[in-house]
This record gives structure tokens, C-alpha cells and sequence, in this order.
């Protein structure tokens, strides 16, 4: 699984099997692996994050309603690059 010396975590390699003919649960597991990722980051103490959602704001949301349920409301850390589409449904 490397391309010119890269190679993808266990659990990524794992998502990409399980999902490989399913593309929109592969994304869905995959918005939820990154959140994962945000939650464990500020419960351990990172400095700065900004989320990418490439206007895709499902994934803003749900990277917002993550942390938020995850007791990290107002944290300084998270920030997401603007989306020219609105939220379609309510946002933590």
C-alpha cells in the first residue's frame, strides 16, 4: 500500500477493504475516522487545527457536531476554510 515511500495507518487500509464496493459508506466511515481524529487531538492538548471541507459542508458539520459532543465547544483550535454552500442541517 506505498506509493513513493508513503503508506496508510491500519485502520485506513481496513476502511478502504471493508468498503471498497460501498463508496457511500467508505465516505461516511471516512468523515467519521477524521473526526475521530479531531476529538483525540484536542483531548490531547494540539495547539491548532483548520478543517479543510473543500465546500463540502456535511463534513464541516459533522467535524463541528464531533467536537461539540465531545465536551470541546468553543475550543480555540477549530477552524474550517469557508464553504460556499450554507449548512443544510444545524450545526453544533
Amino acid at each position: 500500500h506505498a506509493q513513493r515511500g508513503s503508506s496508510l495507518p491500519p485502520p485506513i487500509i481496513k476502511l478502504l477493504a471493508k468498503y471498497e464496493d460501498d463508496p457511500a459508506s467508505l465516505r461516511q466511515a471516512g468523515i467519521e475516522y477524521a473526526c475521530n481524529q479531531l476529538v483525540d487531538l484536542g483531548r490531547h492538548g494540539v495547539d491548532g487545527l483548520h478543517v479543510y471541507a473543500m465546500n463540502q459542508p456535511d463534513i464541516a458539520c459533522a467535524a463541528a457536531e464531533a467536537v461539540a459532543a465531545a465536551g470541546l465547544r468553543g475550543t480555540p483550535w477549530l477552524s474550517f476554510t469557508p464553504s460556499r454552500e450554507p449548512c443544510r442541517r444545524r450545526c453544533a
